[in-house]
Parts: structure tokens; sequence; C-alpha cells
């Protein structure tokens, strides 16, 4: 971003905000994987959902480059770049880095395990099945999940080698690691008080009227709960049966699911902290993410 004299925060505010709305539409992520599952007993298959969320999801990727590029200020003062990248030591000479046959390898092994899931998902009738007690027993699409994504991380700790204490000094790591405590406090506060039972009847039966005249409010109800919550996963856990309790069609919230993504008002989101981590001009803050990131949910 700095050779190309742009604000780094534009870069980095629009990666980790449509890296979340990509998340939803990956079946190796645990909340996709989680949602698909509770919707194949209704019916809806991997593909219906990645036919619904995947193009919405695309469309509001290209829409937040507009506003990114359009509004606000985007360009960096040239002698502020020049002092920024001799401070950061950047060679301005273009170079290509070798990656080693190992590092592919691992990849590789990842593109696989994720293009099995898929196949599974989209085609459960070719998925592994079991003979139990005379009954023939599916895998769930969860353990699918599980099982294939820790083959890939096998792969790459056992053949491709890769050193542990590498991947403990990585950024990225370092932020997900102080992540972690921040995220499961409010994880776990928001799953006590909204999975309560008496806390659920309330919502049934308190808003579950209200909601049945007016359907789009299930829109802030569960922005407010991701909100809380910030984990995608613990919320659409939270969010699931409720929304399914009170009579909403499965289809309509597939069609709002990327208000699982309101998780950046907190900022506590591992991605979040990586980003104001890594910006070196100083201009990423955790305030950053809250126009653009409103911006980007009311467009899916």
């Amino acid at each position: 971003a700095l050779k190309a004299r742009i604000q780094p925060k534009k870069a980095l505010t629009a990666s980790v905000l449509t890296a979340n709305i990509a998340l939803l539409c990956s079946p190796a992520a645990s909340a996709t994987a989680y949602m698909i599952s509770e919707f194949a007993g209704l019916g809806i298959s991997m593909g219906q959902y990645l036919s619904i969320v995947l193009p919405t999801a695309l469309l509001s990727m290209l829409v937040l480059s507009c506003f990114n590029t359009f509004v606000g200020r985007t360009k960096i003062d040239e002698q502020h770049a020049q002092t920024m990248l001799q401070k950061m030591a950047v060679d301005q000479e273009e170079t290509t880095k070798q990656y080693d046959t190992r590092v592919k390898l691992g990849v590789f092994a990842f593109i696989v395990a994720v293009g099995f899931i898929l196949l599974f998902g989209i085609f459960p009738e070719v998925g592994p099945k079991f003979q139990v007690d005379g009954k023939v027993v599916e895998l769930q699409m969860t353990d699918l999940v599980q099982l294939f994504m820790y083959m890939s991380a096998m792969i790459n700790l056992l053949l491709v080698k890769v050193q542990p204490n590498q991947i403990l000094t990585t950024h990225i790591t370092q932020a997900a690691i102080g992540a972690i405590f921040a995220v499961l406090g409010p994880g776990w506060l928001g799953a006590t008080i909204f999975s309560a039972p008496s806390n659920r009847a309330m919502m049934e039966d308190g808003i579950g009227g209200l909601i049945a005249q007016a359907p789009w409010l299930i829109i802030i109800l569960v922005g407010l709960v991701a909100m809380i919550v910030i984990s995608q996963s613990a919320t659409a856990s939270i969010m699931v049966p409720i929304v399914l309790s009170l009579g909403i069609p499965p289809m309509f919230f597939i069609a709002i699911v990327q208000t699982l993504n309101v998780n950046f008002v907190i900022p506590a989101q591992p991605t979040i902290l990586f980003a104001v981590d890594v910006d070196e001009t100083r201009s990423t803050k955790v305030t950053s993410f809250l126009i653009p990131g409103f911006f980007l949910i009311t467009t899916t």
C-alpha cells in the first residue's frame, strides 16, 4: 500500500471485513458448518446455501471496494510515504519470493481438504456411510469439516514439517492468543444470557409476535447479539434455534446471515487486532472498521 501511495488503513479495513464476509461462505469455517448441518435437517443443502450467500458476498465486496476508493482520503503524502518506507527498510525494487516445495505441499493439502468438504456437502449422497446396528449412519457436516481440517493440519505438521515455534512467533498467532481471552469472555457471557431457558422464552414470547409482523426486525436482533458475542460460531449457535422457533423461514435467515459479522464494534476480534498491529503508519485504529463495516453489512 505504501509503495502505491495508498493509506494502509484502506487496504487493511477492506481485507478484514471481506475476510469476515467470506468466512460465512467457506464450508471449512465452524459457523458455516454448523448452519449447514442445522439447515440440512430442513431440506436445505450446502449448494442452496452457497447459491444465496456466495453471490451476495462477492457483490458486497465489490461495493466495499468502491466505497473505500471514493469515500475518505485514499492517497498518502509522498514525503510521508518515503519516510515510512525508509523506516521500515522496504526495498523499492520488486522482488519475487521463492516458497519451499514443502510449503506448497501444505497449501495444496489444505485446498484438497476444502475440496472434499465441498464435494461431500454439495453431493451428500457420495459422502461416507457406515452400518451401525443394521442402520446406515452418515457423518454430520461438522464432523466432516473437523476430519478434513485435522488431516490437513497433520500433513502440515508431519509431512511438511512446519515448525511450531515459527507459528507461535507470527503476528496473527500472537494477536489470536491475546484475542482468545477477549472473545471468550463476551462469548461465554452472551451464550449464558441468550441461551438461558428463561431468557430464551422471554424473547420468544415477548418479541415473537412483533417479529412475526415485521420479520426484518430479526436483522437488528441478530446484529445486537453478534455485537456482544463477537464470535460468528457462538452467535449462530445461539440465534439459529431462536430464529427457527420464532417461525422465521430458514431461507430468510440465510439471506441475512451476514449480520453475524457485526463483530467489529467491540475491538476484540483477532483479525482487527492484527490489522491494527501490522500497520506501521498507525493510521488503522480499532474504530476504523465501524463505518465501512456497517456499510458492508447493509449491502449484503
